[in-house]
């Protein structure tokens, strides 16, 4: 026969988590709201701080080093002039863009916090956006530089095959032996001499402008994804049962003999282990 106990046990432990989260979830949230409402001056110092490695005068300082002799590496001068120009344009149409944001810095901090009556989870998502539309520009630029820096790493790749008397082909999608001319392989060492004195330049761009900023960015992105999911589907009704029933849900059950008993067994249960209570954590 089957035991509705525990099909009405799984329900209510559904329903009360469930009910928990969202509880929780619009506390936070309304916790959150009176802060910001009360301390807004602090939370847009916080905020300045944050966004300091952000600010485009930092960025066009940083490029203006990579321009001249940084850590006495002398780049391509032709080069570095071109890239950090092409940079500079971006961060000055970029400040144009800014300028507006910080207009409106206070309405974007009311709304944020206004929105904690439906929950903290909108608040962190929110704050997650706000991130990315401020850290714009800093991934545009480092995907333009990184999608130079990939191209000439393959054209790396495709002379090496070159000299080897191979080619990839395309249509078998495989790198097959092929006899090349002469004056192919001329123009292979043109192209190399070129790659090999323009190269630093482009790496040096690459790794000190702004993977920095790109990584710290995304650290900052993930700890937000990371609350926003403990926000979300920590188990705290299920934690909180568990620990006042430490029998409720048993791990297993051993069976041993009754002392003193013949052909008497008795069930023993073992405590519930807390940790499974994570593993669909995310």
């Amino acid at each position: 026969m089957f035991d509705f106990h525990f099909y009405k046990l799984a329900i209510y432990s559904k329903f009360a988590s469930l009910l928990t989260q969202m509880v929780l979830d619009i506390l936070f949230g309304i916790l959150f709201l009176i802060y910001l409402h009360a301390q807004t001056t602090s939370a847009l110092i916080v905020l300045h701080w944050i966004g300091q490695g952000l600010q485009l005068e930092v960025l066009k300082k940083q490029t203006l080093w990579l321009m001249g002799l940084p850590g006495g590496f002398k780049p391509n001068p032709n080069l570095a002039e071109f890239i950090g120009n092409a940079i500079l344009d971006l961060i000055y149409i970029w400040n144009y863009i800014s300028t507006a944001f910080i207009q409106i810095q206070n309405l974007i901090i009311t709304n944020l916090a206004f929105s904690g009556i439906i929950g903290s989870t909108i608040q962190v998502a929110l704050i997650h956006d706000v991130l990315f539309v401020c850290s714009s520009h800093i991934f545009i630029l480092y995907t333009g530089i990184a999608w130079i820096y990939n191209y000439i790493l393959k054209m790396m790749g495709t002379l090496i095959n070159l000299f080897n008397g191979r080619k990839f082909n395309v249509m078998r999608n495989r790198v097959d032996s092929n006899a090349f001319s002469l004056q192919e392989f001329y123009l292979g060492v043109l192209i190399v001499a070129l790659i090999i004195f323009l190269f630093p330049t482009l790496a040096m761009f690459y790794f000190l402008a702004f993977i920095k900023l790109v990584v710290s960015v995304l650290g900052l992105q993930i700890c937000l994804l990371i609350a926003q999911i403990l926000l979300l589907n920590f188990p705290f009704h299920l934690y909180m049962f568990v620990s006042n029933n430490q029998y409720i849900l048993p791990n297993s059950i051993n069976l041993e003999p009754t002392p003193g008993l013949q052909n008497h067994i008795r069930m023993i249960p073992i405590k519930q282990n807390k940790n499974s209570l994570f593993i669909n954590l995310g």
